[in-house]
């Protein structure tokens, strides 16, 4: 699995969030961002700011879960199967995508119907 889930162009910086959340909880994405793929990459817009983010290939995967209401859990299962990677690590990595992709407004903590 890389390392660098998510990456942010044009030189910016985002301060990591420290965030730990339940392997139960549901995450989604916001309808206002576009997405195109790039190759394995992904590139993600905010329509109404322009903010956007490049996404690499395990960042892509996590998006694409996103489209529904996906748990962390289900976010490891996946990831887990698909890559060489421990579920600790797994689990750590994903939640530091999301507490970024959360922060800029990208996706959002939901209820499971």
């Amino acid at each position: 699995m890389p390392t660098d889930i998510f990456l942010i162009p044009c030189g910016k910086e985002i301060a990591m969030p420290e965030m730990e959340y339940e392997r139960q909880q549901a995450f989604r994405r916001k309808g206002n961002w576009p997405s195109a793929r790039i190759g394995d990459q992904m590139v993600v817009m905010n329509a109404t700011n322009g903010t956007y983010v490049d996404l690499n290939e395990t960042g892509r995967r996590i998006w694409e879960m996103a489209e529904n209401p996906t748990t962390i859990e289900e976010f490891c299962d996946r990831l887990c199967e698909e890559y060489d990677i421990d579920r600790a690590s797994a689990y750590r990595e994903i939640s530091d995508f999301l507490a970024v992709m959360i922060e800029g407004g990208a996706m959002l903590p939901v209820e499971r119907p």
